[in-house]
């Protein structure tokens, strides 16, 4: 497991040496959660997660038309550091589809499903430390501003994960702005509202606070530093967990 994760960080690394596209690439999250944001028509892009506990999620993504995006990624926890990995126990899948492009009066809105989830899989509950938002709508509405884009987005989904109490809906909500050519922000908080919220392990009615810091080397190429968790609503933590996330888009 370790080795494949090597690979598919060489990977993402070895497609730097190719052209680059000079065209804006719209933000497809907000930390974590999906927005309204697409890839662009006949497009794909490469992703590398590395997250809490070691884990590291890869994924693979194609943009179709201008409204629909669909991918694939899997993972494993505990990739990066000591002690045996453990595989997530099967492929993720995500669609987006935008019935309803952006407006100067109105939001870009998009449905959609994505059951990758993030941090530890938990067998016994059937679920991840953060759990995949499941069917998902979204609003997006940005604005030039100075210094670059500002972005709103709100957002409703219905997670697949855990049986009883804890499946069922949840909300987000989050901004992103772009500071230059090369750097954007984005805060992003997650209700979590269908975490369990008496065992003390995932959810203890806080919600999930995520901040990110993106830097766009390229056009073509993102990394971005993400302070998860900043509310620490789990008693089991005592500081926001550290994470990267890469991303390269190139035209099919």
């Amino acid at each position: 497991m370790k080795k494949t994760a090597l690979l598919i960080m060489l990977l993402a690394l070895g497609a730097l040496a190719q052209g680059t596209h000079p065209e804006y690439y719209q933000p497809r999250r907000i930390v974590f959660r999906p927005n309204a944001g697409l890839l662009p028509d006949r497009s794909w892009m490469g992703e590398l997660h590395l997250g809490e506990g070691g884990s590291t999620v890869g994924g693979f993504s194609i943009g179709l038309w201008g409204r629909f995006q669909a991918g694939v990624s899997y993972g494993a926890y505990n990739v990066l550091g000591r002690g045996e990995a453990i595989a997530y126990p099967r492929p993720s899948f995500i669609a987006k589809i935008r019935p309803f492009h952006e407006t100067q009066k109105a939001p870009a809105v998009v449905l959609g499903f994505e059951d990758q989830g993030l941090g530890r899989w938990d067998g016994g509950r059937d679920r991840y430390s953060l759990k995949s938002p499941g069917f998902f709508l979204v609003a997006s509405k940005n604005w030039a501003s100075f210094g670059g884009n500002f972005g709103l987005h709100a957002g409703i989904n219905y997670s697949l994960e855990t049986e009883g109490e804890g499946r069922g809906f949840d909300a987000y909500i989050g901004l992103d702005k772009n500071l230059g050519g090369m750097f954007a922000v984005s805060v992003e908080y997650i209700g979590g509202i269908n975490d369990y919220k008496k065992d003390g392990v995932y959810g203890l009615g806080r919600g999930y606070l995520n901040i990110s810091g993106k830097w766009s080397i390229r056009p073509d190429f993102e990394i971005e530093f993400i302070a998860a968790d900043c509310l620490l609503n789990s008693e089991t933590e005592s500081t926001f967990s550290r994470e990267v996330r890469l991303s390269f888009i190139y035209p099919l």
